[in-house]
C-alpha cells in the first residue's frame, strides 16, 4: 500500500508545474482532490454497509455448511423404492439470552444462555400431497401439523467441519421420519372421508437477505440493580402472597436456506420486563395479574421511574380486588377501553384469523386436546365481521404506531418469505387472512405470516392495527345514554381482561383428567374482565369483580355500536399453553369500543384455603 500511495503522489506532482501559472486552476484542482477524497470515503461507507454482509455470507462457515449439505441432499438423498425429498429447508437459530429474576427485593436468578439449534423442514411427496399437515401417533409429535421439526443442537463455534456432520445426520433422520409419516398419512386418509383436496404446501418467490451477525449488549450491573428495586416494591403490599419480576433480553441470529433459493441471515432482538403478582380474595379464589414492558433492547425500555409507577398501579389494583364483592350478573352495553379493547380484538379477530388450517390427526381425540381455539373466522371470507366503518390490517414491516413501539414485527417470516402488509378487513368485510405456506382452499400463497411457535410454523398475526372511520367524542357519555335508553342503572367499563398466563401445574392436571375422563374443559372465547367498574347514570364509578362473559361468539364484533378516538397499543407475548418457554411477540393497536349488549354471569370456582399464617415479612 505504501509503494502504491507514493507512486500516486509522484504521478499527481508531475502535473503540478503545468498549473503553476494559474492560481485559479490550482485552486480548482485542490477542490477536485477534496471531492475525490469525499467520494472515496463514500465508497468505503457503501462497502461497509452493503458489500460487507454479502462477503460475510460467502465466508460464513455456517452458511457454507448449510449450502453444501443442502446441495448434496437434493442431489443424492434417496432410499430404494422411495422418492427423494422434493423440498428441504435448513434453519439455524443462534440465540443468546440473559435472564434476571427478582423476588421481594432479592435476585434469585441471573442466567446467561447461548444456544445454536438446527431445524429441518424436509418434505417427501409433492406440493399437493406430502408428509405435512398430519400428526401421527404414537410418535408423540406435538408439532401441530408440520413435518416433525426435530431440533438438533449445533456447536457454538463457527466450525464448518463440526457443523456439517450434524446437518448430515439430522437430514438423514428427518428423511426417514418424513417417509414414515407420509405412509401413515396415506393410510389414515384411506379410512377417512376427505371432501376437499387442498395442496399441502405452496411455492414462494426466493428472497435473499444477508445481515452481518450482531451481539447482545447489556449493562448487567445496572439491570441487576433495577430488578432488585422493582421487585422490592412488593414489600409494600401485605395482601400479595407471591411476586416476581423478570428481565429477559434476547438476540436471535437466524440462518435460513432452502431448495427453492431462499438464503438469509437476519438479526432480531427482544427485551422485556414482566412483573407478576399472585394472591387470593377473601373467599379463596385465585387472583393473578402481571404488567409487561417490551422493546428491542434494554436501552429502549421505558424509564425505570415509569416502570415502577405501573408496577405499583398493578400491585395496588390486585390488592384492592381482594376485598371487592363478587357480582351476580349483568346484561347490557359494555365499554372496552385501554388494554381491554386490544385484548377483545386479539382474542376474537386476531386468533380467529390465525392458524386457520388444522392438521389431520391419526387419533382424533388427541387433536381435540391439543388444538387451540384459532382460525374460527376463516369461513367468513368476503362476509362482514365488523361494522362497515372498521378497517383492519396486519403489518410486520412497521416497528411503531402512534409513537409507541410495536413488538410483533419482523423482516422475513420463519419460512423465509419476505414480510408483507396485509389488508384483512375493509369496510367491515373480511377480505383475506394472514398466510404461511400452508394453503387454504380460498388462498393459495403465503403473504409472509408464517411464524414459528410451539414447535411448528403456523400462520399468525404480527402487528394487528384496527382503525375506525367513525368515532365518538365521549364513549363514557354514550354508555350512559345507552343505559338510560335501556332503563339500566349502570353500564360496565372494562379496562383490562384477565391475563393470559400459562396454566399452573394444578390446572394442567385438572385439564388432563377432564379430557381422559370423557369430559372437555371449556375454553372461553373471551377472557373474563379483570379490571372493571360500574358506571352509573350520575357518573359515579364502582369496582366490580367475579363475572365472566356468557355466550360469546365471533358475532360479538358486529355488535359494536360505537368507537372512540385514539388508539391503545398493546404489546404482549403469546405464551405456550402448558407453561413452557416458547412465546410469540404480537402487537395490537385498537380504539375503545362499545358492544351494544353482552351477558356476564358469575362462575363457580373451587376456592382454595388461604394460608393459615400471614406472610412472614408482614407478620413480624
Amino acid at each position: 500500500m505504501k509503494t502504491k500511495d507514493l507512486n500516486h503522489r509522484e504521478h499527481r506532482d508531475s502535473f503540478l508545474p503545468n498549473f503553476r501559472g494559474s492560481e485559479k486552476v490550482a485552486a480548482r484542482f485542490g477542490r477536485n482532490l477534496k471531492v475525490a477524497a469525499t467520494n472515496t470515503i463514500s465508497l468505503v461507507i457503501f462497502f461497509l454497509l452493503f458489500l460487507s454482509p454479502i462477503l460475510y455470507a460467502q465466508e460464513s462457515p455456517i452458511l457454507r455448511a448449510m449450502q453444501d449439505e443442502l446441495q448434496r441432499t437434493t442431489k443424492n438423498l434417496k432410499l430404494e423404492k422411495e422418492k427423494p425429498p422434493y423440498y428441504v429447508a435448513y434453519r439455524i437459530d443462534d440465540e443468546e439470552n440473559i435472564t434476571i429474576t427478582g423476588r421481594f427485593g432479592a435476585i434469585v436468578d441471573d442466567e446467561s444462555e447461548r444456544d445454536r439449534n438446527l431445524y429441518i423442514d424436509l418434505r417427501v411427496g409433492n406440493y399437493d400431497f406430502d408428509n405435512s399437515n398430519f400428526v401421527a401417533m404414537p410418535s408423540y409429535d406435538f408439532s401441530f401439523g408440520s413435518p416433525m421439526e426435530n431440533m438438533t443442537r449445533l456447536p457454538l463455534d463457527d466450525d464448518y467441519d463440526a457443523i456439517r456432520p450434524k446437518l448430515w445426520l439430522a437430514t438423514d433422520a428427518a428423511y426417514k421420519e418424513a417417509i414414515d409419516v407420509l405412509s401413515k398419512k396415506k393410510s389414515a386418509i384411506e379410512h377417512r372421508e376427505i371432501t376437499e383436496k387442498i395442496p399441502d404446501f405452496s411455492k414462494s418467490t426466493p428472497y435473499v437477505k444477508i445481515e452481518a451477525p450482531l451481539k447482545l449488549k447489556i449493562d448487567r450491573d445496572l439491570w441487576l440493580k433495577n430488578i432488585k428495586e422493582i421487585s422490592n416494591l412488593f414489600r409494600q403490599y401485605p395482601k400479595i402472597q407471591t411476586s416476581r419480576v423478570i428481565l429477559s433480553t434476547k438476540r436471535l441470529t437466524r440462518y435460513l436456506i432452502d431448495s427453492e433459493g431462499n438464503k438469509q441471515i437476519t438479526n432480531s432482538f427482544l427485551t422485556f420486563i414482566e412483573a407478576f403478582a399472585n394472591t387470593q380474595n377473601k373467599a379463596g379464589a385465585n387472583l393473578r395479574d402481571y404488567v409487561g414492558f417490551y422493546a428491542p433492547t434494554p436501552e429502549e425500555l421505558p424509564q425505570i421511574s415509569l416502570i415502577i409507577e405501573r408496577v405499583k398501579a398493578m400491585a395496588d389494583t390486585i390488592s384492592i380486588y381482594t376485598d371487592v364483592v363478587t357480582e351476580k350478573e349483568y346484561t347490557g352495553p359494555v365499554l372496552f377501553t385501554s388494554d381491554a379493547s386490544c385484548q377483545l380484538f386479539y382474542q376474537i379477530l386476531g386468533k380467529g384469523l390465525s392458524d386457520a388450517r388444522k392438521p389431520l390427526y391419526e387419533q382424533e381425540q388427541m387433536g381435540e386436546m391439543l388444538e387451540d381455539k384459532t382460525g374460527f373466522l376463516a369461513g367468513k371470507l368476503d362476509k362482514p365481521v365488523l361494522p362497515d366503518y372498521f378497517n383492519v390490517f396486519d403489518d410486520p414491516t412497521i416497528n411503531n404506531f402512534a409513537n409507541t413501539p410495536l413488538m410483533g414485527g419482523y423482516k422475513v417470516d420463519d419460512q423465509g418469505v419476505k414480510a408483507e402488509k396485509v389488508e384483512l378487513v375493509k369496510v367491515g368485510k373480511l377480505v383475506t387472512l394472514p398466510m404461511s405456506r400452508k394453503p387454504l382452499k380460498e388462498i393459495k400463497q403465503s403473504n409472509g405470516h408464517g411464524r414459528f411457535y410451539n414447535g411448528t410454523v403456523r400462520s399468525y398475526i404480527s402487528n394487528l392495527i384496527v382503525q375506525s372511520d367513525k368515532t365518538g367524542e365521549d364513549l363514557q357519555q354514550e354508555l350512559i345514554t345507552l343505559c338510560k335508553d335501556n332503563d339500566l342503572d349502570y353500564g360496565i367499563v372494562i379496562t383490562q381482561l384477565a391475563p393470559a398466563l400459562p396454566k399452573t401445574a394444578d390446572e394442567m392436571e385438572e385439564e388432563m383428567y377432564s379430557y381422559f375422563g370423557g369430559g372437555k374443559p371449556e375454553t372461553p372465547m373471551l377472557d373474563a374482565p379483570f379490571i372493571a367498574y360500574k358506571l352509573y347514570q350520575d357518573g359515579k364509578k364502582e369496582l366490580f369483580k367475579g363475572l365472566n362473559f356468557e355466550g360469546i361468539t365471533p358475532s360479538v364484533l358486529k355488535d359494536i355500536v360505537a368507537a372512540g378516538k385514539g388508539a391503545t397499543v398493546y404489546n404482549t407475548l403469546i405464551k405456550e399453553r402448558f407453561g413452557g418457554d416458547a412465546y410469540l411477540p404480537v402487537s395490537i393497536a385498537a380504539p375503545p369500543v362499545i358492544v351494544g349488549k353482552m351477558v356476564l354471569t358469575s362462575k363457580e370456582e373451587k376456592p382454595k384455603k388461604r394460608p393459615f399464617l400471614t406472610h412472614p415479612y408482614f407478620g413480624k
